[in-house]
């Protein structure tokens, strides 16, 4: 496997995948994106590359897993936000409004003067924007599934404290509490994990 791996092969099948890219093939461009990584599988920047193949396909989970990859091994001391935004898009095309605000904000927090980052704050108060709509149309029971699923969105949920404040967000005859509720939430933490099951899709406002 050693003998296998070949920067410069690496290299020269990247370059291989940005043509076909470029050329709007994007599976051939995932084929040479692949063997590249194969070729050189601890180099951040081709699973970068691959993200975007993926994405282009539609293969949004996949391209997720990429982007976790890639960020795993940008080396400590180094800046490379642009898999930040491409991870958060991602996010927000699967209506993960909960996660990519964070993501977003990364960005943002690393390279706060970058173009990178003035993307990142359009895709903030676009993600503040679709939730808001969310809110206010039907309820969308896959996003609710996929949040469901999500460990920080049952962590929240577990909370007892968040139970109580769900309880007092609930109908009157149902022990709810307003005046309870909005006491609660002068807590920045509280508020900030009710606005996360908000975000998700979990908790509708009103």
């Amino acid at each position: 496997m050693a003998a296998f791996q070949d920067p410069a092969v690496a290299q020269e099948c990247k370059e291989k995948g940005n043509e076909k890219f470029k050329a709007g093939d994007y599976h051939g461009a995932l084929k040479h994106y692949s063997e590249a990584i194969e070729r050189d599988p601890k180099n951040y920047l081709l699973y970068s590359n691959r993200v975007a193949a993926l994405t282009k396909i539609g293969q949004m989970p996949a391209a997720l897993e990429d982007c976790d990859k890639c960020i795993s091994l940008i080396p400590e001391g180094e800046t490379y936000v642009k898999i930040y935004n491409r991870k958060g898009n991602i996010q927000f095309f699967l209506k993960e409004y909960h996660k990519c605000k964070d993501t977003f904000q990364k960005v943002i927090d690393l390279a706060p003067e970058s173009r990178d980052a003035t993307e990142a704050r359009e895709m903030m108060a676009k993600t503040d924007y679709a939730v808001r709509a969310a809110q206010s149309g039907p309820v969308d029971e896959q996003q609710q599934q996929r949040a469901m699923q999500d460990p920080e969105i049952q962590a929240i949920l577990a909370d007892p404290m968040i139970r109580n404040v769900l309880g007092w967000l609930g109908p009157p005859d149902q022990g709810g509490d307003p005046k309870q509720a909005q006491q609660a939430m002068a807590d920045p933490t509280v508020a900030k994990k009710i606005e996360k099951l908000m975000a998700s899709g979990i908790l509708k406002a009103g």
